[in-house]
């Protein structure tokens, strides 16, 4: 746990390490505590031992809760520690009252949810502020019931979205039925919708279209690298300069970079094509422009830090015809017109599905390379102990089949560039 001296400017500036939740403790008032998520939540709290065991009280969030306030807080729940008392005890023995937005927060700062990715973490701390805490966080624990939940479900539109939902909300009050809080759940019950298999894969002219789109912009070289991989949109933000092996033309992440890393519990190499490594030269290129030279990130933010997994959302809204926060004008006649430049209905997962579609059904790559070697699916159970892994040669000769594709379909000797048009538009 890093030690460092809280002041009111870096509690608002300090940032999660490598997109894990991190804390800092404080060098003036030992027990006190900062912690920071990877969507930017910032909490205090205490950190104090009982009979040798180590406990937490979560203090609040910051903002509203300054670090003036934070330091007054910690050092009366210290004084009552030291006097043999045990505050956080306390404070769960009056829960049965507790708000639905404060059980939540401590759900979230439990031994049940540290073992979670960063990535998923994003994910159910999503679904809670957006979704559960509007319709439900004032609400006591106990004043729940199975209609507030159905409503809430009721208002999401998107089934997976809102089985989602209902899969956060089952685990936050299972949390709070296992700790005596609520005597039943009122996620109990409830089921989920049918989700649709999603099958859309892009066209030969919709892969110029859309890369001919985000050539506009500064994710033209994210998008391209998502076509020569075929890796998931986070990966590819998040890969880091040490993941890439040049002379072995290699991009190697371990199983904790990855979502099936878990599952396969071994690193995962992509092969890079002598387009994909044009590209990644083109990008190292444009950070020494920018003066980002010195990040560890393929893709950083304009302070040299890893973007999130959202961060080309914006971009996609306005390249779909909408403004940046995906809505649209309700005045049209004073609206700003807005060229659509790319389908609505494409996403980027779209591009991992296309790459496979295409390798299996038009260039004759195995099945079983595309879902393992490709796109780094975890073996069937039936395959784990029996099938041997891709061998990297094969597993490489499919990426440069796919690579020579792809250049065939934007046009002879463009794939290995991501240059954006001078005078483009983010």
């Amino acid at each position: 746990m890093p030690v460092v001296t809280l002041t009111s400017r870096n509690v608002r500036t300090l940032r999660a390490r490598k997109g894990e939740r991190t804390e800092y403790r404080d060098n003036t008032l030992p027990g006190l505590v900062l912690r920071v998520s990877p969507s930017g939540v910032r909490t205090f709290g205490a950190v104090y031992s009982i009979d040798g065991r180590l406990r937490r009280f979560t203090i609040g969030k910051t903002p509203p809760l300054d670090l003036a306030d934070a330091r007054a807080k910690a050092r009366e729940i210290l004084a009552q520690a030291t006097l043999g008392s045990d505050p956080q005890a306390e404070r769960q023995a009056l829960r049965l009252g507790e708000t639905v937005e404060e059980v939540a927060a401590a759900w979230l700062e439990s031994e049940d949810t540290r073992h979670w990715r960063a990535r998923s973490r994003e994910g159910f701390e999503t679904h809670v502020r957006l979704r559960i805490l509007p319709a439900l966080g004032r609400l006591r624990l106990t004043e729940v019931t199975r209609a507030h939940m159905q409503s809430m479900l009721d208002s999401i539109e998107r089934p997976i979205t809102r089985n989602r939902t209902l899969e956060t909300g089952r685990m936050l009050f299972n949390f709070a039925l296992r700790r005596g809080l609520v005597a039943t759940s009122p996620v109990a019950g409830l089921s989920k919708l049918r989700e649709a298999p999603r099958t859309r894969v892009l066209t030969d002219e919709e892969i110029r279209t859309t890369t001919a789109a985000w050539d506009r912009t500064p994710f033209a070289a994210w998008w391209r690298l998502l076509f020569l991989t075929a890796a998931r949109r986070d990966e590819v933000l998040g890969l880091r300069w040490s993941d890439i092996d040049t002379d072995r033309e290699v991009w190697t992440f371990s199983p904790e970079q990855e979502k099936s890393g878990a599952h396969r519990k071994e690193a995962r190499v992509i092969p890079l094509s002598k387009a994909a490594l044009a590209i990644f030269a083109e990008q190292r290129e444009r950070n020494m422009s920018a003066g980002l030279g010195g990040s560890p990130y393929v893709f950083p933010g304009p302070d040299g830090d890893r973007r999130g997994r959202d961060a080309p959302k914006n971009t996609m809204n306005v390249l779909r015809g909408m403004r940046p926060d995906g809505t649209t004008a309700k005045e049209p006649k004073r609206a700003k017109v807005r060229e659509q430049l790319i389908p609505g209905d494409v996403r980027p997962h779209d591009v991992r599905r296309t790459v496979a579609d295409r390798l299996v059904n038009d260039l004759g790559v195995s099945a079983y390379v595309v879902d393992v070697g490709v796109l780094g699916h975890a073996k069937p159970k039936v395959f784990g102990a029996y099938a041997p892994g891709v061998p990297l040669r094969e597993l490489r000769g499919a990426f440069e089949t796919w690579a020579s594709e792809l250049d065939r379909i934007l046009g002879k000797g463009t794939v290995g560039t991501a240059r954006r048009k001078k005078g483009a538009k983010a």
